[in-house]
């Protein structure tokens, strides 16, 4: 096996990605890591998919080599830190084309950074990945703050009379 081209850390992952802002690929990185540390890593190959990444793929090569090591590796741990690092930075660059969160003011040279990459590959300017877990991450909090004894009646209610 060929040393130069196998990535074993997230730093080196986003260092050869170096698309977004460290601080806010961090962040996004904890909401990834918390959902699938509930749901299990298994759907996040499949939700990058579906959620527009071969269109990143075409744009840039430094994509398809994350992709490309993600899916040679034998370790399921480096395959996952590879796909979380993808999602973070796509994550990452809708958020910045798209405003959320006031991106466009804390990092101006990065939303610049960011368009100019959506509209080298002409991508669509919208934000599935993100709202995608965003929308779980709301759910999950929403779930968080109802009272135990709401959720007892409710799972009672579920299972029906005994």
């Amino acid at each position: 096996m060929r040393r130069s081209t196998r990535i074993a850390t997230d730093d080196r992952i986003s260092d050869l990605l170096n698309l977004a802002p460290r601080s806010l690929e961090c962040s996004y990185a904890s909401i990834i890591r918390a959902h699938h540390e509930v749901c299990g890593y298994k759907r996040l190959a499949d939700i990058l998919w579906l959620l527009r990444l071969t269109e990143f793929v075409k744009t840039d090569d430094r994509f398809g080599a994350v992709l490309y090591q993600a899916t040679r590796v034998r370790s399921a741990r480096e395959s996952t830190r590879c796909l979380v690092a993808l999602a973070t930075t796509i994550m990452s660059l809708e958020s910045l084309v798209t405003n959320i969160g006031n991106c466009n003011s804390v990092y101006p040279e990065a939303t610049a950074k960011a368009l100019a990459f959506f509209d080298r590959g002409k991508i669509e300017r919208c934000a599935p990945l993100t709202s995608y877990y965003l929308a779980m991450a709301r759910q999950a909090v929403t779930l968080a703050t109802v009272p135990r004894a709401d959720l007892a009646r409710g799972a009672a209610a579920f299972v029906g009379p005994r």
